[in-house]
């Protein structure tokens, strides 16, 4: 048995003419959270919708080939792209329910490498530089590693629950927290001939001066007065709130400063929001072979893909490639921590 081309099996590792890819299944970030469940029941029961597939290869191409075909040209080196080994070596292939010929990949490639590899080199000198196979893979069963995905999608739905209630309690918490706050944000007018405020007010008063010193007859006078079950008018204008800013001797002067201190001390411990810490089911749906046995016992197959990039055909070395809406050029190059790209 090759175990190059068994699936679930370890590859050889990279080198500078050899570059390895996982294959993800794209396109899926779009989706809404019952768009999501519905992909993740048909994933569960091995169910594998071909144009997804066809549309991560065309989102494959698109990000990765133009940036080899640069990277091996400009450094005049012949290299293989393969998709479907993940990082660590791993074979995890790609999954499909149609046989993955040739020809498709090649006609995804005509459509989208003009539009992100930029070069003087003619497009068919290019084309006659590639050269691509398709493998498909051998399954064995004992050779897979054990579906993680039920774990997964338990451990997700617990969080989701967990998150839920703690939302609840936060809205709750954070509800009374802001009517608390909001008592103390009402105009001044109103606020003032409110018989609980006024207390407030009063204690606040006496908690920072002695008002039985003669000193403060003045803060005797004004806690007198709020003590009175008279209506009290406070004229609010900006004028009248800058000049009574500095007179402790009003009543404006301590409703603002109470109100103030009330404020920050509300702040302080107003109720912290929910971290949504939930374990992102995207990840196992794109990353697809947490579901590897349920695709192979519904009759999933699959496919590893190499792209023969002879660089040494291309005699400019001029080639650019789009990236994130920039045009880059760099070459392959053995860097210290092995093959890379600069």
């Amino acid at each position: 048995m090759d175990l190059g081309r068994v699936l679930g099996a370890y590859s050889i590792p990279e080198c500078i003419d050899r570059e390895h890819k996982a294959f993800c299944l794209s396109d899926l970030s779009d989706l809404d959270y019952n768009d999501v469940r519905e992909l993740t029941y048909q994933f569960r029961r091995g169910r594998l919708s071909d144009i997804i597939v066809r549309s991560s290869l065309e989102n494959f191409i698109e990000k990765y080939l133009a940036k080899y075909i640069t990277n091996y040209g400009n450094a005049n080196i012949d290299g293989v792209l393969t998709c479907g080994i993940d990082d660590d070596l791993l074979i995890t292939g790609i999954p499909s329910m149609t046989p993955i010929k040739e020809h498709d990949i090649i006609h995804i490639i005509r459509k989208i490498l003009p539009n992100t590899l930029d070069t003087l080199n003619e497009w068919n000198s290019i084309l006659s530089a590639l050269k691509v196979s398709v493998v498909q893979l051998q399954i064995d069963k004992d050779v897979l590693p054990d579906d993680t995905i039920d774990e997964i999608l338990k451990r997700h739905e617990r969080e989701v629950m967990e998150y839920n209630d703690a939302i609840s309690q936060y809205r709750i918490d954070f509800m009374s927290w802001l009517c608390r706050m909001n008592f103390y944000k009402q105009k001044l007018d109103t606020i003032i001939n409110i018989p609980r405020f006024r207390r407030e007010l009063v204690e606040f008063i006496k908690s920072i001066e002695d008002i039985t010193d003669p000193k403060n007859h003045h803060l005797a006078l004004v806690v007198n007065d709020l003590n009175q079950g008279t209506l009290i008018h406070i004229d609010e204008t900006s004028e009248s709130l800058a000049l009574y800013e500095t007179q402790p001797d009003t009543i404006l002067y301590w409703v603002m400063k109470f109100r103030d201190f009330k404020t920050k001390e509300y702040l302080s411990f107003k109720p912290p929001k929910v971290q949504r810490n939930v374990t992102n089911i995207m990840i196992p749906l794109t990353r697809h072979f947490d579901f590897v046995h349920k695709f192979v016992e519904n009759g999933v197959n699959y496919y590893m893909i190499r792209i023969h990039i002879n660089g040494t055909k291309l005699p400019l070395k001029d080639m650019t490639y789009l990236w994130r809406g920039s045009w880059v050029s760099k070459t392959r190059a053995l860097l210290k921590n092995g093959p890379g790209c600069v």
